[in-house]
């Protein structure tokens, strides 16, 4: 099963990443910064079973995504406690 990340940098990246190892499954990131041309061109190549994208970025998959089943993960809360 391939997973296809696309998010931005940071901890969504990192978690997702982490979790599709646990799972066993294949992961291949995708560079937000990418145009749609680059984006089809991996998309033909892997067929993914799923999409895993963040909020930023999910208006652009659905078009992208050939009707797979699309992860939006919301945004990491980074809040640190007050001393």
């Amino acid at each position: 099963m391939s997973f296809i990340t696309f998010l931005n940098d940071g901890m969504e990246s990192i978690v997702a990443a982490l979790a599709i190892s646990k799972v066993g499954c294949v992961r291949v990131p995708i560079d937000t910064r990418l145009n749609g041309s680059g984006i089809e061109s991996i998309v033909k190549q892997v067929e993914p079973n799923a999409w895993i994208t963040d909020e930023a970025n999910a208006d652009r998959v659905p078009m992208l995504s050939d009707e797979k089943s699309i992860l939006v993960v919301p945004p990491a809360h980074r809040s640190v406690p007050h001393t």
